[in-house]
């Protein structure tokens, strides 16, 4: 069975004021239950780090796939639309509004199923309720969190709009030089956005009514809920689309032995590394890692681990400062 373990610095949480974000992420994953989100099953700390053991996730980041190949085709962006739109219907039937949904959050599973990861800007609304924080990605912020009207589970339907675009293309329809050129251009509004041929009429409707400038307007957000957005044309035919998912793993498969020797998604290790010994030290990462031990590993770059006694696959990958292990 394999884990993730995300080793979060205490200076830095205390430094950039995450205090109430991380807080506020552990006890929202500590009563997720869904196969679209990543499991949190412990958390833990010592002098220096805090520590969330999670379900490991071995295809990697959409995101990284999505930078490899440039952009999907309508098959492939149908299933992670599928998956995404299970993953917040879950969220908003508990009272959670995600607010920071892009391909950098989303992960793969070995299967080749989407997943919902990092639920540092995610909060808990009551129905009816609206929040006033801030927070997400530009290019991904819907207009009114820009003008500080206050928003709702709406925003998660604008967001998952801009990256059903972005998955088709490769990039996002709102960008611009810099932060305030973005959010202008997202306050003029998906109206006067001319979408490249390469995005059919379906995906281009499905995309135009999740993006509507008034959030009651929005796909998602009118008398049937969720349930639009699963029953319009673009989304439906899930079951067949899991055939989708088998052709993403074989691609991260042939992607791995081209990537190099730095790699940051776990899913692309190969089985090495076999030896006795190996067993031990995972264990000993597993329950005692203590803070001298992970500056040594946080600059490894060779995936390692056990599985059934034997040395595998691990990944430590630098940017998020997470170690995979695998027992």
């Amino acid at each position: 069975m394999a884990f993730a373990m995300k080793c979060i610095k205490k200076k830095h949480v205390v430094d950039t004021k995450q205090q109430e974000h991380i807080y506020s992420e552990k006890k929202i994953l500590e009563q997720i239950c869904s196969p679209f989100i990543v499991k949190l099953y412990r958390t833990f700390k010592d002098s220096k780090y805090v520590y969330m053991l999670l379900e490991a996730c071995l295809g990697g980041e959409l995101w990284s796939l999505l930078r490899d190949r440039g952009s999907f085709d309508e098959p492939t962006t149908k299933f992670c639309v599928g998956c995404v739109t299970e993953a917040l219907d879950y969220l908003h039937h508990i009272g959670i509004v995600y607010r920071d949904l892009k391909p950098e959050n989303l992960i793969l599973d070995a299967e080749g199923y989407i997943k919902l990861v990092d639920f540092g800007f995610a909060k808990k609304i009551g129905s009816g309720q609206k929040t006033w924080t801030f927070c997400g990605t530009p290019e991904y912020v819907a207009p009114e969190v820009i003008l500080s009207k206050g928003h709702d589970f709406s925003v998660d339907f604008w967001s998952l709009g801009i990256l059903v675009y972005e998955l088709l293309t490769g990039s996002p329809p709102f960008s611009g030089a810099d932060q305030m050129t973005t959010y202008n251009l997202i306050l003029k509004g998906i109206e006067k956005l001319d979408f490249p041929r390469t995005i059919t009429r379906r995906p281009e409707d499905l995309i135009r009514r999740l993006c509507r400038q008034n959030p009651t307007e929005r796909l998602g957000n009118l008398r049937n809920g969720i349930n639009d957005i699963k029953k319009h044309s673009y989304p439906d035919q899930l079951i067949t689309a899991t055939l989708t998912a088998i052709h993403l793993k074989r691609e991260c498969l042939q992607m791995n032995f081209l990537a190099g020797t730095r790699i940051s998604d776990s899913f692309f290790f190969q089985d090495i590394y076999r030896d006795s010994w190996a067993s031990v030290l995972n264990l000993f990462l597993c329950f005692l890692l203590k803070t001298k031990v992970h500056d040594v590993i946080e600059k490894c770059y060779v995936p390692w681990g056990i599985e059934d006694g034997t040395a595998t696959r691990t990944c430590l990958d630098i940017a998020p400062n997470s170690v995979c292990i695998s027992l």
